[in-house]
């Protein structure tokens, strides 16, 4: 055997035992998820931001979920949501929203700001668990990268008592869903038309 076919020969059994170790029959309830916490440099950009590492193997399990779920989830949204939706960005998101102002009058249409500046680091763990389409059978993995360690830099350990890990490959799913939900509800308001005709129009509401 050539050294290509011992090197394939072992990178077959690698991935085979990763797909064995992820397989959701095998998944871990007992143990806490840790996420190392990293800044790393934003793209064309001097800044940095932060991102969460986890584990390869429950960064596989959780991507089962997204194929499983994600597909559930896009039929929930609304047509004009934008979010973290595949095959949809934040042009096309403006794109719309300058169509929309276009066309509007004061009778017809109102601008809202909602300010979501880390939406990811507050959201309710506990809305997220009893609301997200999550198998029940599985909730308690669920949980378990919800209130996942987190490991600073310098060492420190906390525990996720709001939001989704940075990084997370389920989190955009998450983020998507309880947007549109929380969008959906404030909208459907009762109080919404009432409270529209008592904000300035050239305000902001918070």
């Amino acid at each position: 055997m050539n050294l290509f076919n011992i090197n394939f020969a072992t990178d077959y059994k690698k991935c085979f035992q990763l797909l064995s170790d992820s397989n959701i029959k095998n998944a871990n309830f007992s143990t806490d998820m840790i996420v190392k916490i990293v800044e790393i440099e934003k793209k064309d950009s001097s800044n940095t931001r932060i991102l969460g590492i986890s584990n390869i193997i429950d960064r596989i399990s959780q991507m089962q979920f997204v194929i499983l779920l994600d597909p559930l989830i896009d039929q929930l949204l609304s047509h004009n949501f934008y979010g973290f939706r595949k095959g949809r960005n934040a042009l096309q998101a403006i794109s719309y929203l300058s169509k929309s102002l276009q066309i509007s009058d004061l009778t017809r249409y109102h601008l809202i700001k909602i300010d979501i500046d880390k939406c990811f680091d507050n959201l309710n763990h506990n809305y997220i668990i009893n609301n997200f389409p999550f198998p029940k059978k599985y909730l308690k993995l669920l949980i378990r990268w919800l209130k996942c360690i987190k490991i600073n830099n310098n060492g420190k350990k906390d525990r996720l008592t709001n939001g989704v890990s940075q990084g997370s490959i389920i989190g955009p799913l998450i983020c998507n869903f309880v947007l549109s939900n929380i969008l959906n509800n404030f909208f459907n308001d009762k109080q919404f038309p009432k409270l529209i005709k008592s904000i300035n129009m050239k305000g902001n509401f918070r």
